[in-house]
């Protein structure tokens, strides 16, 4: 079985204060914003976290940063309820979020040096960004292969970011697809996964699709990580 993040529902998780350092449009729907937590918050590349804005409810959100630097990334899209008009709107600068500690399994220490196929579909683009930093970050001697599915050329957000670093870091290639599956796009390009590790971020949808493609191509089972994210918590004040 995959290394599917198994996290139960929790009413006591501990919390953590961090102050809103930046918000950034980085496309009509799309925002990123920087958080500083007030103390010390250690994670692993990939995890999540449970992110209370003001006085809304804790909802997951993944951290695109990498561990080390002093303020947490966080993409957040718009979606369809009051809350996220809430904070996509009137969030600002300078207030205040609390979080929850570091949840998830799909990390970047699960790759162990093995050669890694990232594969996102839309925002699931965030925590892959936080484990492809993390390992350019450690030298990562294995290739690393990220493909990037969105929906149209709007929302390629991090397209010029990552062609960037694949231009300046040996080893490392990126490839974006627009529209269609990701997956099936990627694995055009591979014949035998059996010793590679796999990466999927993206919808249900996504991984339930992306699994038996990546079966097909002989992954090893143990060795595609993925997160579910479970219902939203109450954080501990």
């Amino acid at each position: 079985m995959g290394s599917e993040a198994s996290f139960t529902h929790q009413n006591d998780m501990k919390s953590f204060k961090a102050i809103i350092e930046s918000i950034d449009k980085v496309h009509g729907d799309i925002r990123v914003f920087r958080l500083k937590p007030v103390q010390s918050y250690a994670f692993d590349a990939g995890q999540y976290a449970y992110i209370a804005f003001n006085d809304l409810p804790p909802r997951p959100y993944s951290i695109a940063s990498r561990p080390g630097p002093d303020e947490l990334e966080v993409h957040i899209k718009r979606g369809v309820s009051e809350a996220s008009a809430h904070i996509m709107d009137d969030v600002k600068v300078g207030d205040t979020a609390m979080l929850s500690e570091p949840q998830g399994y799909s990390t970047y220490n699960t790759a162990k040096g093995d050669p890694v196929i990232a594969i996102a579909g839309g925002l699931g683009i965030a925590p892959l960004k936080s484990i492809i930093e993390q390992a350019l970050y450690d030298a990562y001697v294995a290739p690393i292969h990220l493909y990037w599915g969105t929906a149209d050329e709007g929302e390629q957000y991090l397209r010029d970011y990552f062609e960037d670093l694949a231009r300046t870091h040996e080893g490392f290639d990126f490839h974006v697809v627009t529209g269609g599956s990701v997956t099936e796009a990627a694995l055009q390009a591979f014949d035998d996964l059996s010793l590679h590790h796999v990466f999927l971020s993206g919808s249900p949808a996504m991984i339930s699709h992306a699994i038996p493609l990546l079966l097909d191509k002989k992954a090893d089972r143990s060795k595609i990580s993925y997160d579910k994210h479970p219902e939203a918590g109450n954080l501990k004040a």
